[in-house]
């Protein structure tokens, strides 16, 4: 077996050793090009190999499903129509800033800890 692969290999070691010895850094460069081609068809003979394998997909996309138009049935026949105030989930006034509808005049406001309080009763934290 070490004969075999020393009648393989030894032809190209000994040149690669004469033209390490011209020049180191072309010799690198020439030993680089050939591993790097080496390893490219390797990879492509290895997908070819696991593409060959594997059944034909008959799955569809989901942008090519065109879904039916339908009535949607909801619960609520009626929509609470009060105004709201609307603040960044980041940003909390201090307690005693006067929030009110920037839309309704008549809003009278409500204080921002109020406003708190309501808010996490309503979502069930308080």
């Amino acid at each position: 077996m070490n004969q075999a692969l020393s009648t393989i290999f030894g032809p190209i070691k000994s040149l690669y050793n004469k033209a390490f010895d011209a020049n180191k850094y072309l010799a690198g460069i020439g030993l680089s090009i050939i591993i790097t081609s080496g390893l490219f068809f390797i990879m492509v003979i290895l997908i070819s190999l696991g593409d060959s394998g594997m059944k034909e997909d008959k799955s569809i996309k989901l942008a090519d499903v065109v879904m039916p138009e339908r009535q949607i049935d909801t619960f609520m026949t009626e929509v609470d129509k009060r105004s709201r105030y609307s603040i960044p989930f980041f940003l909390h006034p201090s307690p005693d800033t006067m929030l009110s509808s920037i839309y309704d005049e008549s809003d009278k406001g409500v204080l921002a800890h109020d406003f708190l309080d309501e808010r996490l009763r309503a979502i069930k934290l308080y």
